[in-house]
């Protein structure tokens, strides 16, 4: 049984919609991060850390469903799988950086956000490349 014989047009409605109305959502996220310097804290610098993650995910799901090519498939596999656990860090980032904050007030968390990054965008390489 090919693909193609199994796709339901509903469901791809569904997430042609979803993930244009998530993309979006972060365009406008960035685009207001861009604008409003008010909101350039530690805070907005790991939610945009977030957004970017999200937008890789997004922009796989959108093209996910128009691959024919194997090679193309693990490309997008990967960035799939990539974006989405890299959201998930970034989210762990920011509840350990918000507890931290809570703990410990008045402590200056600007200094830890260089390993944020690092850890964000390279610890979820590992599961990804396996």
């Amino acid at each position: 049984m090919q693909l193609s014989e199994i796709r339901n047009p509903n469901i791809e409605i569904t997430n042609y919609v979803v993930s244009g109305i998530s993309f979006l959502g972060e365009i406008l996220v960035l685009i207001t991060y861009c604008i409003v310097s008010e909101v350039r804290n530690l805070r907005s610098k790991l939610i945009v850390g977030l957004i970017l993650s999200d937008i890789v995910a997004t922009l796989a799901n959108l093209t996910g469903s128009e691959i024919s090519d194997e090679g193309s498939c693990i490309i997008n596999g990967f960035l799939r799988q990539y974006g989405f656990t890299s959201s998930i860090v970034w989210v762990s980032i920011i509840s350990y950086a918000s507890r931290r904050e809570v703990q410990n007030f008045g402590e200056d968390m600007s200094k830890l956000y260089t390993n944020f990054v690092l850890i964000a965008w390279m610890l979820p390489l590992l599961p990804t490349l396996m």
